[in-house]
């Protein structure tokens, strides 16, 4: 179930809880008066049943209460969710952030393909010579997760849905989450919708505890860095984005490395449908 179907039918729930509550309501305020209306019992009796009347205003008072305060705390929840990665993409959305100074000084001397360290990726993409399907496009992202000790990533693709445009999972590694089910994002919604909308390589050093996991049979622990990437075509259009989750600060000409080699592939990524 993606995150847009999950709100709507939490709306239309608390809709309909609220209309419940009004009806409730309505009849409890009725019931003394209906009693009387239907002869069931005459005013005397009705004064025995008032304390049992009143009883069952409490019960419903409290259980709508308790109701109501869900409510609040699940929007506050979400709220809150909402308005902390806000301040994240805020934060970072003005390109590479990194915590060493010293990494940004040297990265820009260094040519990413130059690398004796990525010559392996470099020489697997001019291997394909541009027939990409989804399997390579997996291998690729193996390939890098591995060359930074990356310990967790994905890749979505850009589709067109309901005249929206929108970033849908292609592949991913170690991700938490079935192959069965579908991952999608609004451009602009959450930082990888917020990526694919500005088109800037946004890098986290300081990533909220719980908001990645990784999990294996031993247990689960939340990556500490990610970094996403934009992939653009010719056009200079986005056609995709990659995020990379490590349990390190990625240095700068890792990150400048990665970005290179999704711009050199680019639409070629997804060239071939599944």
């Amino acid at each position: 179930m993606n995150n847009r179907l999950f709100k709507r039918l939490s709306t239309i729930t608390i809709f309909l809880f609220i209309i419940n509550v009004g009806v409730v309501l309505f009849f409890l305020i009725k019931f003394e008066d209906n009693v009387i209306a239907e002869g069931i019992v005459d005013m005397i009796g009705v004064s025995k049943l008032t304390p049992i009347i009143e009883e069952l205003f409490v019960a419903t008072g409290v259980l709508i209460a308790t109701g109501l305060l869900s409510i609040i705390f699940l929007l506050a929840a979400e709220r809150y969710k909402s308005s902390s990665e806000e301040i994240i993409i805020e934060q970072f959305s003005g390109g590479v952030k990194s915590t060493n100074a010293s990494e940004e000084q040297v990265a820009p001397e260094l040519s990413a393909s130059e690398n004796t360290a990525f010559k392996g990726l470099f020489g697997f993409i001019e291997s394909n010579d541009g027939a990409w399907d989804k399997t390579k496009v997996q291998d690729l992202l193996t390939k890098v997760c591995n060359e930074v000790d990356a310990v967790q990533g994905a890749i979505y693709q850009t589709k067109l849905a309901e005249e929206k445009r929108i970033i849908e999972l292609y592949a991913a590694y170690a991700f938490s989450i079935p192959d069965s089910q579908v991952m999608s994002f609004e451009f602009g919604e959450g930082i990888a919708g917020q990526v694919a909308k500005e088109k800037k390589v946004v890098k986290i050093d300081q990533v909220p505890e719980g908001y990645l996991l990784v999990r294996s049979g031993l247990g689960e622990v939340s990556p500490t860095s990610l970094a996403i990437f934009p992939i653009l075509d010719q056009e200079q259009q986005t056609i995709g984005v990659v995020e990379i989750a490590s349990f390190h600060s990625l240095p700068a000409v890792e990150v400048q490395t990665i970005e290179e080699i999704f711009n050199k592939v680019g639409e070629e990524l997804f060239s071939i449908s599944e």
